[in-house]
């Protein structure tokens, strides 16, 4: 964002408004942003600002098959071959 910055002629504020805030900015210098972002291939890394600002828009997330799937299922290959081991220790297997 920086390097975007540099070549646009602006604050770093700017070229950030530029992608979640553009109202906030003249025709201008969204254009002069544009042209630097074009230029330089820049994208957006929501991931290094999630890290940066602590802050992210995710709430959570369940995955439906995840919580359906029975122990086995999730472990995969490993998950059976240490399965059928223990099935006789198990405490909830008939004595």
């Amino acid at each position: 964002m920086r390097d975007v910055a540099e070549l646009a002629r602006v604050s770093q504020s700017s070229v950030s408004n530029y992608f979640h805030k553009p109202h906030k900015l003249s025709e201008a210098t969204r254009e002069r942003i544009r042209q630097a972002v074009d230029a330089l291939g820049f994208v957006p890394n929501d991931a290094a600002r999630i890290l940066r600002t602590g802050v992210s828009p995710v709430i959570g997330y369940l995955a439906f098959e995840l919580a359906s799937a029975t122990t086995p299922e999730i472990a995969g290959p490993a998950g059976a071959a240490t399965n059928g081991a223990s099935s006789s220790t198990s405490p909830t297997s008939p004595t």
